[in-house]
């Protein structure tokens, strides 16, 4: 049983398919990435749009205007972090010796092919290093999606707290 177990650990097609399967994840926290940073282009968009009507808490009082600045500054700094960890999470980080691999991005880019690759048997190896490699970058692509969600609400909570702070701006004036 541990023989035909480490026999099938061992076949290149089982870590081809690896690959592929953490390149689909990473495609996966790409596309989170994309819809999120949508969401937070948008919210920037109408938060400004929000911000060019600050006219309407000058006339009720200090507290009101003070409430107003520190839910716009909430909303700010939640899209800020939230596009500082979209964006950070769109940078892969690969080591020198991960992107130079068989299957690396450096030595396919040099031109290594066929004719330059080790005896039988290495592919596995490679191919389980590149899986580790991708693997890394996958985690971290998904670890700053969280991180990113985080940010988000805090600028939904500026958002909702500027809007609520407006309608009773623009009820009492």
């Amino acid at each position: 049983m541990e023989t035909t177990r480490r026999a099938v650990d061992q076949t290149p097609d089982l870590s081809l398919r690896t690959v592929e399967l953490v390149q689909a994840s990473i495609r996966h926290a790409d596309t989170k990435i994309a819809g999120i940073s949508s969401v937070v282009c948008g919210g920037a968009v109408f938060l400004a749009g929000q911000l060019t009507d600050t006219a309407r808490f000058g006339d009720t009082g200090g507290v009101y205007l003070g409430a107003g600045f520190l839910s716009a500054a909430l909303a700010l700094l939640g899209l800020v972090g939230a596009a500082w960890q979209l964006a950070d999470g769109l940078r892969p980080r690969l080591s020198t010796a991960e992107a130079t691999g068989p299957f690396g991005l450096v030595a396919l880019a040099g031109g290594a092919g066929p004719d330059q690759l080790p005896g039988h048997g290495w592919e596995t190896r490679e191919l389980w290093r590149l899986a580790q490699a991708l693997a890394r970058i996958a985690l971290d692509k998904h670890l700053r999606v969280r991180r990113s969600l985080a940010w988000v609400f805090l600028a939904l909570i500026g958002t909702v707290g500027w809007e609520l702070l407006s309608a009773i701006g623009h009820i009492g004036g």
